[in-house]
């Protein structure tokens, strides 16, 4: 398995995580969850959901896309960060 450490990742690719991190921040708050609640939901730890909603890229993408999941109102939401 490749492990990433955050130095490795590309403008474009933090850019992107951030993004993310906020739409799932901006979904989970309009659905009245508490962190400890999403993250419950998606099976992670209050502190991983915090790298997700950050923008950390070292969170696996697969979690980031199961908090998404959860939290978004669909892939057309999802299709703004092409």
């Amino acid at each position: 398995m490749f492990d990433m450490n955050s130095s490795q990742v590309s403008p474009a690719a933090r850019e992107a995580a951030q993004l993310l991190g906020s739409m799932i921040r901006v979904g989970r708050l309009r659905r009245r969850w508490t962190m400890a609640e999403l993250a419950e939901r998606v099976g992670v730890s209050r502190q991983t959901l915090a790298k997700i909603e950050h923008g950390d890229p070292t969170v696996a993408i697969g979690t980031c896309f199961e908090a998404a999941h959860l939290v978004v109102a669909g892939p057309e939401e999802l299709a703004g960060l092409l």
